[in-house]
């Protein structure tokens, strides 16, 4: 996931996410982001997280694009 994104935002709200610098990548980084974030992670997840919740902005989105 890119940092300053929308789902930069989105992952820091859930707590499920590793903003990445595209710009400058570090392995050594992200690796220690996804160590930290398998000791913190959440066994339940809010609505919003869900594909339930986020189908329908995807298919309008899609819908939006091939019309």
């Amino acid at each position: 996931m890119e940092q300053k994104s929308y789902w930069d935002e989105i992952g820091g709200e859930l707590g499920g996410a590793i903003p990445i610098d595209f710009d400058n990548p570090s392995i050594k980084i992200a690796l220690q982001k996804l160590e930290k974030l398998e000791q913190n992670r959440p066994w339940t997840y809010p609505e919003s997280a869900t594909w339930e919740s986020e189908s329908i902005k995807v298919l309008e989105s899609i819908n939006k694009l091939i019309q």
